[in-house]
């Protein structure tokens, strides 16, 4: 998890720096925009200096062209410096372009590095998981031993009278045909209505009974259809991770 955030410190940084670009872009597009407007007053000024001068030849006068001449220079003047610093704008996003793209590149490659690492996370966390369960799996060998060698025993001493399945030997039969079922007495659930209680029609239950193998006898772990605990677990995960600076989950 340790390198997980240190990538995410570091896509965070160069975020940072691609946002402070794009404000130095800002600047620059504002200038150029100034320019623009700029040359739009300039031009303004020569129509109005162009009328002057075509009024006082209709008016067959000398044309007062002094006031808007000075403002005229103003306006070049200033529109020249606009001008530089305009280019000098063109110029600097073009930089700041190739740096932005360059930033990108670079964090669509700490992302997929860091995809990579949150998937080994996973991977791993899954894998010791699986060798949890397998331990807790072999765990149950002795349980089973204690219980059928009870059932056994009572085979001995018992003789005839011993049903034909006993607790134990039951439970072996189901967890090997099953998964990992729990006896109904311990389950907290409701035993299913036996079958000769369904109330089948004529024939019907001769067809349907080479399936009914599959039905379980005894009951699963509550926790096998309830993923509560793996919603649970899933957002605490979740929360490391997006504390690592994962984000998108």
């Amino acid at each position: 998890m340790k390198d997980i955030k240190t990538l995410s410190k570091r896509i965070g940084e160069r975020r940072a720096e691609t946002e402070r670009l794009k404000g130095q872009s800002a600047r620059g597009e504002t200038a150029i925009a100034a320019a623009t407007q700029q040359d739009e007053i300039v031009a303004e000024i020569r129509r109005r200096l162009a009328e002057e001068s075509a009024q006082a030849f209709v008016d067959n006068r000398a044309a007062k062209t002094a006031p808007i001449d000075a403002e005229l220079a103003t306006a070049v003047q200033a529109a020249a410096q606009m001008q530089v610093a305009a280019e000098g704008a063109r110029s600097g996003l073009e930089i700041i372009q190739q740096r932005c793209n360059k930033i990108e590149a670079e964090i669509e490659d700490l992302i997929a590095k860091r995809r990579n690492l949150v998937a080994a996370e996973l991977a791993a966390r899954r894998e010791a998981a699986i060798d949890e369960y397998v331990e807790a799996v072999e765990a149950l060998a002795p349980i089973f031993s204690k219980m059928i060698s009870a059932d056994r025993l009572t085979r001995v001493i018992c003789g005839a009278d011993v049903p034909r399945l006993l607790p134990g030997e039951a439970l072996l039969a189901r967890v090997r045909l099953e998964r990992l079922p729990i006896p109904w007495e311990r389950s907290g659930k409701e035993r299913p209505i036996p079958r000769g209680a369904h109330g089948w029609a004529a024939g019907t239950f001769e067809a349907a009974e080479p399936f009914m193998k599959f039905e379980p006898v005894l009951s699963a772990p509550a926790w096998l259809h309830d993923d509560s605990l793996i919603y649970e677990v899933m957002e605490s995960l979740a929360v490391e991770l997006r504390a690592a600076g994962v984000d998108g989950i």
